[in-house]
């Protein structure tokens, strides 16, 4: 077999503004499952009582987006299912096309609401007060376009009305809350903050690099280098992501617009913060490092934080479980764990496509809530070794781009066996993300809070930690049964290192 470790990705090659807006939009967007819109709301606050001040908000954003399409193209674009025409033409089994982008309008669309008169409750001094919580932010009023398709205020939008990004400016009294909403096939969120980076450079009027130019319009079909032919079949890198194909009349990728995202949650279910001070998170790396197993000399405060939310979630699940299965000793946990693989596949950081996998961790019930959280912390950061993290991130891409007709037993499942009432946890971590310094030449001075709004249906064990505050605090939001969130917000040993926002 092939040394699967030393191949490096094929170079950025450049391609023209006209190829850049009908581009592939690479391999890894070509998961069914990633055609959903990913939301992050920055919040600024705005003197009362001044008009002229909201039009040059509203002109700063217009002509910031105007010179980011100008630069790349495909981000005034939309997403297309593209059959193969050749395919076609040879009477090629169905789904053998493949998404691409293809161009909509000259800029990305900009909506302006005054929130006032749809959530009159809804203002700067309310959120701030609150701490920014989920219940005041929920996307029907603050983001351009809902999460998940389907829903019925949506039902007026064509098939073909799938912009790659969408901005609105939603003023509030005493405020702006500024949400973008990118297409999840083309970017995920740590390209996403990349091309919002790269938007308040526009609306500063500052220039582009040629890194960035480079980056973001460029051929991304073979960034990500598949396995060659002596690797072997790809399946066996990524078992836990695989499953069996229970029936030969499942909908073209093109019908399919997500999987394990249209999960309706079986119990009551809510989108809640839980805030971590810079102490707090300091608090949870040292007792992490303290207890690591002689194998591990390392772990990173997000994989302590990490451990810890998965230890706090199956704590507050564990009676229920007990109750329903006598015992947890032999219940599985499944953490899917969400990963940005630029770095370990040679990629540049400011490459803004979806460029991620999952770690898959599974385990019992009770070896997550007894293990020492160093442990736990421990078995995520191994799962990160570059070489490891290679492999699988090649082998995924290798069976997307046969397509779904290459492997009719098995189709992919992004997050693995997890079973979202029972062990399962699914989170993504957005530390990193470009937040709380960008300003977008509003005059405004930077964000006071970066959030997620909370989306419907509610997605029971999916988890996002927010973008770094400035004073190092971290937001963990969590959708979860609301029984076992009052069981956390009784649990005292959680609550000691992490304040409920709700």
């Amino acid at each position: 077999m092939a040394d699967l470790d030393t191949k490096a990705p094929a170079c950025l090659a450049p391609i023209s503004s006209d190829d850049a807006a009908n581009m592939d939009i690479g391999v890894l967007g070509q998961q069914p499952g990633m055609q959903i819109y990913t939301q992050i709301t920055y919040c600024y606050a705005v003197p009362d009582g001044n008009s002229r001040r909201r039009a040059h908000i509203v002109s700063t954003l217009q002509n910031g987006l105007a010179r980011l399409a100008a630069a790349f193209p495909w981000l005034a674009g939309r997403v297309a299912y593209v059959e193969d025409d050749a395919a076609a033409a040879a009477a090629a089994a169905e789904g053998s096309g493949r998404y691409r982008f293809r161009p909509l309008a000259a800029t990305p669309r900009l909506v302006v609401k005054d929130l006032a008169t749809v959530a009159p409750a809804l203002t700067m001094d309310a959120l701030r007060q609150a701490d920014f919580p989920f219940r005041l932010l929920d996307e029907a009023v603050v983001a351009p376009r809902r999460t998940l398709p389907g829903n019925p205020d949506e039902a007026h939008l064509a098939s073909t009305d799938t912009p790659v990004l969408l901005v609105q400016a939603g003023f509030v009294p005493g405020g702006l809350l500024l949400t973008f909403a990118a297409h999840h096939a083309t970017m995920d969120m740590a390209g996403e903050g990349e091309v919002i980076r790269w938007l308040h450079k526009a609306c500063r009027g500052e220039p582009f690099t040629d890194e960035e130019l480079a980056a973001g319009n460029c051929d991304r079909r073979h960034v990500v280098p598949l396995l060659a032919a002596d690797d072997g079949d790809p399946a066996q890198y990524i078992p836990e992501q695989l499953v069996p194909v229970v029936s030969n009349h499942d909908a073209s990728p093109s019908d399919t617009p997500t999987e394990n995202w249209e999960v309706r949650a079986p119990a009551p279910c809510s989108w809640v913060y839980f805030a971590f001070s810079r102490t707090s998170l300091d608090a949870i790396k040292v007792a992490a490092t303290a207890t690591l197993p002689p194998t591990a000399s390392f772990v990173s405060t997000n994989d302590a934080l990490t451990a810890f939310l998965w230890q706090a979630v199956l704590r507050a699940r564990r009676p229920r479980l007990v109750a329903h299965n006598n015992a947890t000793t032999t219940v599985s946990s499944t953490l899917a764990r969400a990963v940005d693989v630029r770095a370990c596949l040679g990629i540049p950081a400011s490459y803004p496509a979806l460029v991620q996998t999952m770690t898959i961790h599974t385990t019992t019930v009770d070896d997550v809530c007894t293990a020492p959280l160093g442990d736990l912390a421990a078995r995520l950061r191994a799962a990160l070794a570059p070489a490891h993290l290679r492999q699988r991130t090649r082998a995924l891409a290798t069976f997307l781009d046969r397509g779904p007709h290459a492997q009719r037993d098995v189709r992919l499942s992004f997050v693995g066996p997890v079973d979202p009432a029972a062990g399962g946890l699914m989170l993504s971590s957005w530390t990193a993300v470009p937040g709380y310094a960008l300003d977008f030449g509003l005059g405004l001075g930077p964000a006071e809070a970066v959030r997620r709004p909370a989306f419907v249906p509610a997605v029971e064990s999916l988890g996002y930690l927010m973008p770094t505050a400035a004073d190092g605090s971290v937001a963990a939001g969590l959708c979860l049964r609301d029984a076992d969130v009052a069981r956390m917000r009784a649990d005292e040993t959680f609550t000691a290192l992490a304040r409920f926002v709700g």
